[in-house]
């Protein structure tokens, strides 16, 4: 058999789209693919790597998918035990948020960030829509949130589509780099990826953010990987509401908050979680002021959400304690 190898551009149930060279192929997924993990919730992703025939038919066929590199994934939304891969093969996920309308919310920042450094992937935080910073009352909130996550060492672009603040420094983060886009709904992900590279293929359909609920509604109906005209690709992907971590313990939580590890060998008790136990050295640095309140609420938030999960066949919704600025 006459295999190809290509690599993955778009998934729609039992098809997906491949490109090979200078062409593109529409291949159909069977049951059984060669090198697919039973425990993930769907066969393949956007930037896979896999190998195809053309049988008698001309039917495209997918036969092997290839060994990822690197991955962004969550646990399966309704499927405790399944992982979802939202794209493979990818060099750095670019966490867009906004400072307001839909509200700023660290505690996603941080879930995406574990979940790059999971997947081997360059994290990078993205803040939009500093137009309306100045008009925003927790600014100052804002401002220092920015600042912490500079701290501690985190690549940070803060950007505006109306002043063009940011986006040349943007571009040169986008640059010849195989990039994942993702955060909630109506931050400004595809008008940011349009606003740099006006021929992207992007299908945007501009939706407000909704009154009611404070959230944006989905613009990106489906995951692209799609090539930049600075080189490079970007995979853009629907607003995520929820983030329920992939095989994530309690006990490696702490690794993904540096200036927590750092404190936690002077808690008194070993194995402290740093969430009840007395005498702990976390809890006191977060009330001396020491470490910022809004990454502990983060960290508590996900070591909730764990302990729900393991408890529960239900997925974990949105951390509960988590209030917007």
């Amino acid at each position: 058999m006459d295999f190809k190898e290509g690599v993955v551009t778009r998934v729609d149930g039992k098809r997906c789209q491949i490109h090979y060279g200078e062409n593109t192929f529409h291949a159909y997924i069977p049951y059984k693919v060669i090198g697919v993990d039973p425990k993930t919730s769907k066969p393949l992703c956007v930037g896979d790597r896999v190998l195809f025939i053309e049988d008698e038919a001309d039917e495209t066929i997918v036969k092997e998918l290839l060994p990822r590199t690197t991955k962004l994934s969550r646990r399966a939304i309704g499927a405790v035990k399944k992982e979802q891969i939202v794209a493979s093969n990818i060099d750095q996920l670019l966490i867009v948020t906004a400072v307001y309308h839909p509200p700023f919310h660290p505690g996603i920042v941080d879930r995406f960030i574990i979940a790059a450094i999971k997947g081997d992937l360059e994290p990078v935080i993205c803040i939009n829509k500093q137009d309306l910073l100045e008009k925003d009352k927790n600014k100052e909130r804002i401002k220092k949130v920015i600042v912490t996550y500079k701290e501690l060492g985190y690549k940070v672009v803060c950007t505006s589509i109306k002043t063009g603040e940011g986006l040349e420094e943007l571009k040169s983060v986008l640059q010849n780099k195989t990039t994942a886009l993702a955060g909630h709904s109506g931050v400004g992900k595809s008008s940011l990826l349009l606003t740099i590279d006006p021929n992207l293929n992007l299908k945007l359909v501009t939706k407000k953010v909704s009154r009611k609920s404070r959230r944006g509604q989905h613009a990106t109906t489906s995951v692209t990987l799609n090539p930049l005209c600075v080189g490079g690709y970007v995979v853009d992907t629907p607003g995520i509401r929820e983030l329920n971590l992939w095989e994530t313990s309690v006990a490696e939580v702490t690794s993904y908050y540096p200036e927590i590890a750092e404190l936690a060998q002077q808690c008194r008790y070993r194995g402290c979680t740093h969430t009840h136990e007395p005498f702990c050295a976390v809890k006191e640095a977060v009330q001396n002021g020491e470490i910022e309140a809004f990454r502990y609420d983060s960290y508590y938030n996900v070591i909730d959400s764990i302990e729900n999960a393991s408890m529960s066949s239900r997925p974990v919704a949105f951390p509960h304690k988590e209030k917007p600025f």
